[in-house]
């Protein structure tokens, strides 16, 4: 799936070899040796951040920043709305539901 993925994305050609590895940003601070760059993508709640770097020296750790990008308004939270929203295209908002009640209460009687 992740070669499929990166494909995707135009990391690698569908045919070459996979030369991405997903890992926590801890365990790829243990995966880099000096000279080689690493990419940093921050998917959490908020704005997804894109970081690139490339370590200068282990010990001490010397990290020299190439890119930082901000990914804007963009995160898990405008998933979370555009589902709501979908999901109220299909059966509604609350008002009205509670409309629908007051209808359904006012045939009753």
């Amino acid at each position: 799936m992740v070669h499929r993925v990166a494909y995707q994305a135009g990391i690698v050609s569908e045919e070459g070899p996979l030369r991405v590895n997903m890992a926590l940003e801890l365990v790829c601070a243990c995966m880099v040796e000096v000279g080689q760059k690493l990419a940093t993508l921050d998917c959490n709640g908020g704005p997804i951040d894109v970081t690139a770097h490339q370590m200068k020296s282990a010990d001490p750790l010397r990290l020299k920043g190439i890119i930082r990008l901000n990914g804007g308004c963009s995160g898990a939270w405008q998933v979370d709305e555009a589902f709501y929203r979908f999901f109220e295209s299909l059966i509604g908002t609350e008002e009205e539901h509670a409309l629908w009640e007051m209808a359904a209460v006012g045939d009753a009687s």
